[in-house]
């Protein structure tokens, strides 16, 4: 079934803002008089919150662009933000497990939360991208990006609508949600705070309108959810020059913390016994020369 062209249109927005022919210009912080700062998106055009959203913490712009994160972040209890903009909004990132990928280098997961797409009634924290008294909250799975679309009716969700409402299933066939393919996550290097490998995965969706002035919808419900296309972005390959110092910062940083760590124990040791021996002498001395 070919799309209608208003669809291919509107696809060209959304894709025209991750193209890289966007003009927005981020101001992020170099971490030098903050490292608890590095790497943060500060500003998006000179503007630190956006004009979309219905409260100051969505609107706010903030995270990180995926390339790296402040060090201080990195203690498995914290969640992670990264701001995407062509949905207008920062995503959350939260540790999983500890993986071990290539040659041996420990890392841990982190994933995008099962509701962060779910309608506001069941995560209370996207309430604030949609207003629950109009018809614009759409059903869990779906995030509604008009507004961040120029005006057209873009919505995005997971790839087959993963986590989301199985009524979206129904309208559309060949879709077969699954977690390892359909999923959005980061392997992130505990110490260096920096991915080395994941999968960003998103859904591009558009809401069917019909009109008396625009043909070729009849195959389609009326504000039926029709996925157009799905994307995925993977790292690409770490160059041998980039796996050694991953690896020299890995495992050398540990045998030198380790030195550090046992070094110091055995000197303050050593220097106990020696302190201990000295005044044993010294003692023994002063008796022998009281006894004289």
């Amino acid at each position: 079934m070919k799309l209608p062209c208003l669809f291919i249109f509107y696809l060209l927005i959304f894709l025209l803002q991750r193209n890289g022919t966007s003009t927005e210009t981020f101001t992020i912080y170099s971490g030098e008089n903050d490292l608890k700062q590095l790497a943060v998106i500060k500003e998006m055009d000179g503007k630190s919150k956006m004009e979309m959203w219905t409260t100051d913490e969505c609107n706010r712009v903030d995270g990180t662009d995926g390339s790296q994160f402040p060090p201080h972040l990195m203690d498995k209890k914290q969640t992670l933000y990264v701001f995407i903009k062509s949905l207008c909004r920062k995503f959350p990132l939260q540790y999983e497990k500890d993986v071990i990928l290539f040659d041996g280098i420990p890392a841990w997961r982190y994933k995008a939360p099962l509701d962060v797409f779910s309608h506001p009634s069941i995560n209370s924290d996207n309430q604030c991208f949609c207003d629950l008294g109009s018809a614009s909250c759409p059903s869990s799975g779906l995030l509604n990006a008009t507004m961040c679309s120029f005006g057209a009716p873009i919505y995005a969700s997971f790839p087959h609508f993963y986590t989301g409402d199985k009524k979206l299933l129904e309208t559309v066939d060949g879709l077969k949600p699954q977690q390892e393919k359909h999923e959005t996550f980061a392997d992130i290097h505990p110490r260096l705070a920096f991915p080395i490998d994941g999968a960003s995965r998103f859904q591009i969706n558009v809401q069917v309108k019909k009109t008396a002035y625009i043909t070729g919808l009849e195959h389609f419900q009326d504000d039926q959810i029709l996925p157009v296309i799905w994307l995925e972005v993977v790292p690409g390959e770490i160059s041998e020059e980039l796996r050694n110092m991953i690896y020299h910062s890995t495992f050398s940083a540990n045998a030198i913390q380790l030195s550090f760590k046992y070094g110091s124990l055995f000197v303050c040791l050593a220097s106990l016994a020696l302190l201990t021996i000295t005044c044993y002498f010294r003692t023994k001395k002063i008796s022998k020369s009281i006894l004289s």
